[in-house]
């Protein structure tokens, strides 16, 4: 792995443990995720502030009177898409630390599959060179959106509302980025998906590819009948690793897929 996709990577976890978003952390030499009491405690603390922040900033702010018209009208009609927002962010907040232990279990099992995986399947460097490309699309086009999305709320909020405290303004801009930096998580764990079923492919089209020159020798007699079963039999194990691989990325694309349905109802689910 790049070292540039290892620092964003980085950045992007460090960066949702001080919005409250991920309540784990990960044994650094094992790559595996673990309880930790500190981050628990820092998890709660920061859920509980954010939720208990958002009633009391938005009863702060008073909002200016506006002549009537269709002038205003897209202003009313952003201002009621953000307080929808902060809603479905509470909702997140919440739920992401109650299924921590979900999670938890989830990339602790994918780990240990690439683990398991690796020892037998190199990873090719065009799979690799991908997930770099596309991480760092949605990486910097996400960090393009976000600095977009916190400027265009927080100049509605300083036109819309009477805060003397610019804080305020900017602490409710800021609460919007939790469900994009959830979201990208999310796209990470397809994208790592991706990789080891394309890898998963190219391996299987190799054992094809061995597998019609075994036939051609055969038909030419340049190879024995007990050398051709040794290899044909050494050809079937690799394809059964790779059914059983298949097997065990496909629940693990099931479970990542209701991930996504319960995050789009938290989405939707204020709406």
């Amino acid at each position: 792995m790049r070292r540039l996709t290892r620092i964003l990577m980085s950045f992007a976890y460090c960066y949702s443990q001080l919005l409250g978003v991920i309540s784990f952390g990960y044994n650094i030499d094992t790559g595996y995720a673990i309880k930790k009491t500190y981050i628990t405690v820092y998890t709660i603390v920061i859920n509980v502030v954010t939720v208990s922040m958002v009633p009391y900033l938005l009863m702060a702010m008073k909002i200016k009177p506006h002549p009537t018209g269709q002038a205003a009208l897209h202003q009313k009609l952003y201002i009621f898409m953000i307080m929808l927002r902060l809603a479905a962010v509470l909702l997140t907040v919440a739920t992401n630390f109650l299924r921590r232990n979900d999670f938890i279990r989830n990339i602790n099992d994918l780990q240990r599959f690439r683990e398991n995986f690796t020892k037998k399947h190199c990873l090719r460097a065009k799979h690799d060179n991908f997930f770099s490309q596309h991480l760092y699309a949605k990486f910097f086009s996400s960090l393009f959106c976000e600095i977009m999305m916190f400027l265009t709320t927080l100049q509605i909020f300083r036109v819309s509302f009477d805060v003397t405290n610019a804080w305020v303004l900017i602490t409710l801009s800021l609460l919007g980025t939790i469900l994009n930096t959830l979201t990208c998580h999310y796209f990470f764990l397809a994208l790592h998906l991706h990789l080891l079923f394309n890898n998963i492919a190219d391996d299987l089209e190799e054992i094809l590819i061995a597998t019609g020159k075994l036939f051609e020798m055969q038909h030419a007699q340049r190879i024995c009948p007990g050398a051709l079963m040794t290899q044909c039999c050494q050809l079937s194990d690799q394809v059964d690793d790779l059914a059983r691989a298949h097997r065990l990325l496909c629940t693990a694309f099931v479970v990542h897929e209701q991930c996504l349905h319960d995050l789009h109802d938290l989405h939707d689910g204020p709406s």
